[in-house]
């Protein structure tokens, strides 16, 4: 286009004071309303909330805007934000460019205010320049393949393959085990009750049944080839391969219990994580006495240099676990050592009742983690739920070994010595093994800690 045909728009976003606390988006808006071909330049708080999304559509209306230049973020997180607001106008929404002010330059360049306001100038310049040669695009449909893609068996895989179904659209379910069900195969019921393993079976029935859903065990994504809507992905099945053809792909695989390495956890029957209590629970097999002493703890091989990240479930396991306990065995002494009690949401009304039913709960410092001493050899020396494990609910035999467990109590000051009958070891939940070969498989990115990054 010509230079006088031209009408840019430039909205310089503050982004609260992500971009504000560093660029002056004054100054900058100032600099571009003397751009070549510029015919507004202002300023906006948020340019990706409403407000921000009206005051674009409103200029464009106003000033007959032909391009628009929004200085803001990256086009990753609101170029598409953007688009839909230039298109809601009534304008091409690929005249829209935008200049990333916040990642490039105000974040980057925190400690000098001054040139990075100079540098924000320089990015809008640009982009105003290239805004001037963009010409419309318009989008074109493509044949799509209606059929998804599932990778994974568990509840989240089983539902979104269900959900899918129901709409209409064929779906082809991997699963590399060979049953369905996943983790929630080890939890017998929810922190309120209801039960998961009714609640699986039906599910997996309903899968099973559906005339819409093939589904895959023992199997794996080992190719995928193509585009978004135009998939073709090779499973292996046991050795042998099928061909799919799909336009999606959901990813949901899950993760799993981590097996500790501390706390004599694999050196006694009687060191076992909460999902393995969970489990013997459900099938009555806790080896204690009716006033015997269950030592739960908490954050255990995480939240530390290795795994940094909560794992979000661990406080209402054990809350779940203590009542349960508490229920079976009302005279038991149930300890809880905790750095942090994080029952989110509604679970605290559950951490509260168990205090109430005497659960007894303590805090530690990570400095002074508590010590586990198994002496002797507890029964066959087998980990948790292995072919030694007890099969009955009677008190353990004397001379069968104790496991002693040592706290310092920061509220008294002193040290705390506890002979347990079981030690409960909330472990962390990790990624599955295979979570980098899909990652790679489907260029879907991990975070740090090695789960799937999820959208913004």
């Amino acid at each position: 286009p010509n230079s006088e045909d031209l009408r840019i728009g430039v909205f310089i976003c503050h982004c609260g004071t992500n971009i504000a606390g560093v660029i002056n988006p004054a100054e900058v808006a100032e600099w571009a309303s003397h751009l070549p071909g510029v015919v507004h330049a202002t300023e906006a708080l948020y340019a990706c909330a409403d407000s921000g999304q009206s005051l674009i559509k409103e200029s464009i209306k106003k000033y007959n805007l032909n391009r628009v230049v929004v200085s803001a973020c990256s086009v990753r997180m609101h170029e598409n934000t953007f688009r839909g607001a230039v298109k809601e106008a009534g304008l091409n929404p690929f005249l829209m460019e935008m200049a990333n002010i916040r990642d490039q330059c105000s974040w980057v360049h925190s400690g000098q205010p001054g040139r990075a306001t100079d540098k924000a100038v320089d990015l809008v310049r640009m982009a105003a320049a290239r805004a001037a040669q963009l010409m419309p695009l318009h989008e074109e449909q493509a044949p799509v393949s209606n059929a998804a893609l599932v990778v994974g068996g568990g509840v989240a895989g089983m539902t979104a393959a269900l959900a899918l179904a129901e709409q209409g659209f064929p779906v082809h379910l991997v699963e590399k085990s060979d049953e369905l069900g996943g983790t929630a195969r080890q939890i017998p019921s929810t922190l309120s009750g209801e039960d998961v393993q009714a609640f699986l079976d039906q599910t997996i029935q309903h899968v099973q049944d559906h005339p819409r859903i093939t589904v895959y065990r023992n199997a794996r994504a080992a190719k995928v080839e193509g585009h978004v809507g135009g998939f073709t992905s090779t499973i292996d099945v046991g050795g042998e391969t099928a061909s799919v053809k799909h336009g999606a792909v959901v990813v949901a695989t899950g993760a799993t219990e981590h097996k500790p390495q501390s706390y004599g956890y694999g050196q006694s029957d009687r060191v076992l994580t909460q999902l393995e209590l969970s489990d013997r629970l459900a099938r009555g097999d806790v080896a204690i006495s009716e006033n015997g002493t269950v030592v739960m703890i908490q954050c255990v091989e995480q939240r530390d240099e290795n795994r940094p990240y909560c794992s979000r479930v661990c406080c209402a396991s054990a809350v779940k676990n203590a009542l349960g306990l508490r229920k079976r065995y009302p005279k038991s002494r149930i300890m809880v050592l905790y750095r942090d009690m994080r029952t989110y949401g509604f679970r605290e009304t559950a951490y509260r009742e168990a205090r109430e039913k005497g659960v007894l709960f303590v805090r530690y410092e990570p400095e002074t983690a508590p010590q586990v001493t198994v002496s002797p050899l507890s029964r066959s020396g087998r980990g948790a739920g292995g072919e030694g494990s007890s099969s009955h609910a009677d008190p353990l035999p004397d001379g069968d070994g104790t496991l002693t467990v040592r706290i310092h109590e920061p509220t008294l000051g002193r040290e705390m010595q506890i002979d347990a009958d079981l030690v409960v070891l909330a472990a962390p939940m990790v990624p599955r093994a295979d979570r980098e070969e899909l990652s790679e498989l489907l260029r879907v990115p991990l975070n740090a800690d090695g789960f799937f990054l999820e959208a913004h």
